[in-house]
């Protein structure tokens, strides 16, 4: 039985050794030698502070003595300097004194530290305050938020972490929005964006893009969710108004009995305006001219086609622009 206990203690990659009651060392293993930098026969009935001076920290002494006199376990974590690591060291009490396991955590440390860096960056980033962020629970429930999102939204922090994104979405947009977040849940896809309306607590509709992106665990299930949001509201009331400038325009445009036209300067190898291309006719353009095919053509190619088929077909072009609107007067 000593015999596998030793083949056991052998094995480990963690250092083990045994001390009596008076600190002397009774058994090691090969991982202690190595870290100790002593052999096993230059350690045996010598104390814990003849041989690992050096490497005792001031936490891993309270840990030994506590053990040692109080008969309780405990573990601490240590940077040694002279192997330029970290270990865990555990103390455990034993009839005879107490056993000692160092596990080298170096890389878990990195790891760690990796992990902390990126933290770190990420929540810079998210202070920083380019966009608005939130992240969201997979049951839609807000976790976090930048002040960015506060003040787009109107709300101070500790209230939107008491809302749900329904609350905060106009009605009309909530179901697509819903549906995305639940793909997501099943798997299909990994976020997903789109724009939609959000209700400010002062009552104003907000318009916005939001973009989800979800944060898997190990097992491939959604921890969380990140959104960014942008409030696009400005954006969208100039293109209403320049869609509805548009639409006057156009009405405009067609409903007028004078015959317009939009057309565009050409130019020869010189530079010097030769002709004008018709981009876009009134319906009065081919009710008073009587030509079907006026878009693609040159206005020379047209005087012609007019003239020969028994048209007086007249323009006035000012040659101060590469495009305009042009009226054409045209009679029997």
């Amino acid at each position: 039985m000593e015999q596998i206990a030793t083949e056991i203690l052998e094995s480990m990659p963690d250092a083990f050794t045994a001390l009596d009651r008076e600190w002397r060392y009774t058994h090691l293993n090969g991982a202690a030698e190595h870290l100790t930098g002593f052999r096993r026969d230059e350690m045996i009935g010598r104390t814990q502070w003849e041989i690992s001076r050096e490497i005792i920290g001031p936490q891993f002494d309270t840990v030994c003595r506590r053990a040692m006199d109080e008969r309780v376990t405990g573990s601490c974590e240590e940077y040694l300097a002279t192997s330029g690591t970290w270990f865990q060291e555990t103390a455990y009490p034993s009839p005879d004194g107490i056993t000692v396991c160092a596990r080298d955590i170096a890389k878990r440390k990195r790891v760690e530290e990796a992990l902390r860096a990126s933290e770190q960056r990420f929540r810079r980033y998210f202070e920083i305050g380019l966009i608005g962020m939130a992240i969201t629970s997979p049951r839609k429930g807000v976790i976090e938020v930048n002040n960015q999102i506060c003040d787009i939204l109107g709300y101070e922090r500790s209230e939107l972490l008491q809302l749900t994104w329904a609350e905060l979405t106009r009605p009309d947009d909530l179901a697509a929005d819903v549906a995305s977040f639940n793909r997501v849940l099943a798997g299909d896809s990994e976020g997903y964006a789109i724009g939609k309306r959000c209700i400010r607590k002062d009552g104003p509709i907000i318009y916005a893009t939001i973009s989800v992106k979800c944060v898997c665990r190990t097992e491939g299930s959604v921890d969380y969710f990140v959104a960014l949001l942008q409030d696009i509201t400005e954006r969208k009331h100039s293109e209403n108004a320049l869609r509805e400038s548009e639409e006057r325009y156009r009405t405009l445009f067609n409903s007028i009995d004078e015959v317009f036209c939009i057309i565009k300067m050409l130019f020869d190898e010189d530079g010097r305006p030769v002709d004008y291309l018709i981009l876009e006719t009134n319906p009065a353009f081919h009710k008073h001219n009587g030509l079907e095919h006026g878009v693609g053509n040159r206005v020379r190619e047209l005087a012609r086609i007019s003239n020969n088929g028994g048209l007086n077909f007249t323009a006035e072009w000012p040659l101060r622009a590469n495009r305009s609107v042009s009226r054409v007067r045209s009679k029997r």
